[in-house]
């Protein structure tokens, strides 16, 4: 669950600016290796998070403003 987990809190931290960030930046910033997953749970808690690639391999998140 969103909010019992800080693990998804962190990254939620992160891309509550409504700005896109990048797989590593998110990495760095909440020190968690599989920010994809973490992002499908956030899904699943109900939150819009929208992924683009920016090369081959490379993606970045955005949270759409609620």
């Amino acid at each position: 669950r969103l909010e019992t987990s800080d693990r998804l809190q962190n990254v939620l931290s992160v891309l509550a600016d409504n700005y896109w960030h990048g797989t590593f930046e998110i990495m760095e910033l909440t020190r968690l290796c599989a920010v994809g997953s973490a992002i499908s749970e956030l899904r699943a808690n109900g939150k819009t998070v929208l992924t683009r690639c920016v090369g081959p391999g490379r993606y970045e998140y955005r949270l759409m403003e609620e």
